[in-house]
């Protein structure tokens, strides 16, 4: 299991630490993904608020599925589950 500074140069140990569970490979994807993920659902639900409740569901299903979503698909799995979620908070 590698630091996540080491993530950075080595996506092979983060997709097999991902695939492994370890928090520290899940953290990194979080730090890195956060941010951007937080941007695409407050321009689309117009509330921070609701938007960070929206990327958290969506970090929380990920990590339910960990073990079987390669990390090259990770960004895309978050952003579509986020896209799903901002949906049903529409909806309300």
């Amino acid at each position: 299991m590698k630091e996540r500074a080491e993530y950075d140069k080595d996506v092979q140990a983060l997709e097999n630490d991902l695939k492994k569970g370890h928090e520290p490979a899940f953290d990194y994807l979080f730090t890195t993904r956060y941010e951007d993920l937080c941007r695409f659902a407050h321009a689309f639900v117009g509330s921070f608020e609701a938007a960070e409740d929206v990327v958290q569901d969506s970090f929380m299903k990920l990590w339910e599925e960990v073990g079987h979503i390669a990390y090259d698909k990770a960004k895309s799995f978050l952003f579509s589950t986020a896209y799903h979620r901002m949906i049903d908070v529409l909806r309300r």
